[in-house]
Parts: structure tokens; C-alpha cells; sequence
């Protein structure tokens, strides 16, 4: 809904112009000692954030877990990978490789895999409720399940789970991290009038009817729910990766109190963290965002350089295994920005002897 709106910002002419000329007022006014002694400066802030950067950064994050979705489907191992679509495509490219002096299944095999890939392209996109439904089916098989049979569908759930909590956290980790970031750079400087319409939405008439009467805009409307959604979703999803990590104790319907502990402490934190990122980004002046970017950047930067030190994932780099490395890591630099976080990934490096000589191997382990 805000990217259709800002969208529809940036073609509107008359809307641009009219930000534009009371930024440079704005702009003139900015060194001034009365500047933000009036409400009406503060709105300098909004008015000076383009419509350019308001579309661009709300995109580039809206778009960006795509990216993450398509190396999250590549690095996993068969087991984790639920969907087994990655095991179909590259059969069917090895059909095709066998059958290259014989038209009809050559033809055939190239169908097969067009016909898969399209899957798999729609399969990545919509990673997130994918896995998502792939871990209720799990959990109801296993749930109906007895004896030896409701054993493996133990193995299988677990599984299922931390995929699922893995594709909720890249959601979480590059969307819902930075759109707090953006919507409230946006709003932020407007919370005196917001404050005083939340104040003036209930009435009492000389009647002794009440009225309550919602007087926000669409936009403004839009972009509270952006910001509270984002910031609950981080905190909910964080302390459901630690609920799966510990096989599901934490979870709401098992351990209540835990959970709505835990889930509190990291939306308190989450909540204190962003007031510090605006207050940051208001200082550079109106309509400057991109300090604050480059600062997360350089947090980012400096997380992943200490997560490579005290995490395993370096086994990974060793290994040759790049792309994993990288995913590794910058999923854990993207989840500390609010809070301290180390996201485990599905299996994990040890170190273990074969019976003819001593390697380093990697051996396919859930996480603990």
C-alpha cells in the first residue's frame, strides 16, 4: 500500500513541487536558532525526503528478501530443502543431458524442466508462506501420527520448523528491520499531531452520545500500521527462532510466561533502538536519511566481521562453500541491528574423524 502511494507521489507533479519548494525553504531556515521552535519546521523533515527516496528505499527493502530467498533455497541441504524442488530440477537437467541424441525425450526433459523452474521461480518468491504451510502440514502429520511412524514425522516437523523460522527471520531481517527506519524518519517529526488527533479521536457530545472519529490519512494511516507491524513481526519472530532452537518449549501454548517475557524484552529493545536511529537521522537536517543507512551499513559491516571470528560459519569459507559463508553472515549482521542475535543455521560444522584419517568433515546436525 505505501509503495502504490509513493508511486503515486512521485507522478504527481504538483505534489513534487510543492515539496520541493518548501524544502528549500526549509533548507534556508536550517542553520537558523529558530529552527524547530515552530511546528511547521518540523515538517520540514518530510517534506525534504523526496519522493524519489521514499519509492527507492521502500522498494529496495520490500524487494530485497527475494535475493535472500534464492540463496536460502540454494544453500540448504536436501534435507532442509522441503520443497525437493532443487532435487527435481537438477534431475530433469540431468535427464536431459542423457538424452541428447534422442529428440522426443530430449524435448520432453526440456518441458520437465521449464515446467519445474517456473515452480521454483514462484516457489522462491513466495518463500516465507511456502515453508510456512509445508510446517503446519508437518506439524499436523505429526500430531496424527503413532508409534515408529510418529517418530520419523518428529524428524520431519523439526526439520520442517527451522526452515520455516529461517524464512520468516530473512523476511523479518530485511524488511521489517529497515521499514521502521523509513516510515519513521518520515513520521517521526509529526508525532506532536498525531498525538493530538489519537487524543481528539474520542468525544463526548452534550448529548452524552460518544463519537469516535479516526482522523488520520491514508498515508499516515498506512505507514503507523507499517511501523507497529514491523516492529512486533521482529520481535515475535526473533523469539520464535528461539523457541524453535529449544524444540518448541518457549512456545506460546507451553511456556506462556517465558514467552511473553522474552517477547517483550526484544520489542522494548527494538522500540529504544529506532527512537535512537531517528533522532540520529534528524540530526543531519531535513530530508537527510542516507548517515543513518550508512551507519546501519557500517554496523552491519562490523557485526559480520565479528560473527566470522565466533561463529563456525568460517568452516563453511574453508570448505569453499562461498555462498553459504556470505548468506551465513549477512543474515546475522542484518539480525543485529536492534539487538544482539546469533541465528544458527540449520546444520552446523563440527569436527569428527573418519575410521582412515583425520579430517575435517561436515556432518549434517540439527540445531541445538
Amino acid at each position: 500500500l505505501l509503495a502504490i502511494e509513493y508511486y503515486h507521489q512521485f507522478n504527481n507533479m504538483s505534489y513534487v513541487n510543492q515539496s520541493i519548494e518548501k524544502c528549500d525553504r526549509c533548507q534556508e531556515v536550517f542553520l537558523k536558532p529558530d529552527f524547530n521552535t515552530t511546528r511547521t519546521t518540523l515538517h520540514c523533515f518530510e517534506s525534504c525526503f523526496s519522493t524519489e527516496a521514499r519509492l527507492g528505499y521502500t522498494l529496495t527493502f520490500l524487494l530485497l528478501p527475494i535475493l535472500f530467498y534464492l540463496t536460502e533455497f540454494l544453500t540448504l541441504t536436501d534435507r532442509y530443502e522441503v520443497t525437493t524442488l532443487r532435487r527435481k530440477v537438477r534431475r530433469s537437467l540431468q535427464e536431459i543431458g542423457r538424452n541428447c541424441w534422442n529428440p522426443l525425450k530430449f524435448i520432453g526433459g526440456i518441458f520437465k524442466f521449464l515446467t519445474w523452474f517456473s515452480i521454483t521461480i514462484f516457489v522462491i518468491i513466495f518463500w516465507q508462506p511456502i515453508t510456512a504451510l509445508f510446517k503446519f502440514y508437518r506439524d499436523g502429520i505429526y500430531e496424527t501420527s503413532n508409534g515408529n511412524k510418529r517418530v520419523d514425522a518428529r524428524i520431519r516437523k523439526r526439520q520442517s520448523d527451522l526452515t520455516a523460522s529461517r524464512g520468516e527471520l530473512i523476511e523479518v531481517n530485511c524488511e521489517s528491520a529497515f521499514e521502521p527506519i523509513i516510515q519513521g524518519y518520515i513520521i517521526f517529526p509529526n508525532i506532536i499531531d498525531i498525538a493530538e488527533k489519537i487524543s481528539n479521536m474520542v468525544s463526548i457530545k452534550e448529548d452524552g452520545k460518544v463519537e469516535i472519529s479516526l482522523a488520520f490519512t491514508t498515508v499516515e494511516t498506512a505507514q503507523l500500521i507499517s511501523i507497529g507491524t514491523s516492529m512486533v513481526s521482529l520481535a515475535w519472530c526473533y523469539s520464535e527462532y528461539h523457541s524453535v532452537r529449544k524444540n518448541m518449549l518457549l512456545d506460546i501454548t507451553v511456556s506462556p510466561c517465558s514467552r511473553v517475557t522474552m517477547f517483550l524484552y526484544m520489542l522494548m529493545q527494538i522500540i529504544a533502538r529506532l527512537l535512537a536511529f531517528q533522532l540520529f537521522a534528524l540530526y543531519w537536517g531535513p530530508g537527510q536519511l542516507y548517515p543513518l543507512i550508512v551507519f546501519v551499513v557500517i554496523h552491519m559491516f562490523l557485526s559480520c566481521i565479528l560473527h566470522v571470528f565466533f561463529s563456525e560459519d568460517l568452516f563453511y569459507f574453508r570448505k569453499g562453500r562461498y555462498l553459504k559463508f556470505f548468506h551465513n553472515t549477512l543474515m546475522n549482521a542484518f539480525a543485529t541491528i536492534y539487538f544482539h542475535n546469533y541465528l544458527r543455521m540449520d546444520e552446523m560444522p563440527r569436527i569428527g574423524k573418519t575410521l582412515d584419517v583425520d579430517v575435517r568433515e561436515e556432518i549434517d546436525a540439527q540445531t541445538p
